[in-house]
């Protein structure tokens, strides 16, 4: 199987190699190719040229181990490997594009974890009771404080929840 994807207006190769995997592939049709390192062990990233055009191939093995999902773009994804696999995959099965997330919006989620994750450290008694009824004035001041701390430590001095 071999379909073309859009990712944030990119075009996506996706294909699927059965008992053989890309990198043997591009091996037999004598294209060099070099594994690209990533800290996400879960897939592989190779950057290869075809009629001296660079490409990259993202890869991830299927839990059979006998076959490949092949992920093969011009460009490296701005959002990530993973975000574009997720999104071509949830493509294929018919969902709506997935939109990429703004830095503001991923510097938020952090600091709201932080946030949320010191004040049940602070308090743990109460923590289920807060998640369910939400902070009293004084927990949510203290919160709010570890929030926009985190937020400043990420370059944001004003922000908007999104």
């Amino acid at each position: 199987m071999r379909k073309e994807f859009k990712h944030n207006g990119e075009t996506v190769l996706f294909q699927h190699i059965d008992e053989d995997t890309f990198a043997n592939v591009l091996k037999s049709k004598n294209v060099e190719a070099i594994e690209l390192p990533d800290k996400d062990l879960s897939y592989t990233v190779y950057r290869y040229s075809v009629n001296e055009s660079k490409k990259y191939a993202c890869t991830i093995r299927e839990v059979d181990g006998m076959s490949e999902k092949v992920f093969i773009t011009n460009f490296i994804p701005e959002d990530g490997w993973h975000a574009l696999m997720l999104d071509v995959i949830g493509k294929i099965r018919g969902e709506e594009p997935r939109k990429m997330e703004t830095r503001e919006k991923i510097a938020y989620q952090q600091a709201k974890k932080i946030a949320t994750d010191a004040i049940n450290e602070k308090y743990p008694n109460n923590a289920m009771e807060w998640t369910l009824m939400g902070y009293p004035e004084e927990i949510q001041n203290e919160f709010n404080m570890i929030l926009e701390t985190h937020m400043w430590k990420y370059g944001y001095t004003k922000f908007r929840a999104k």
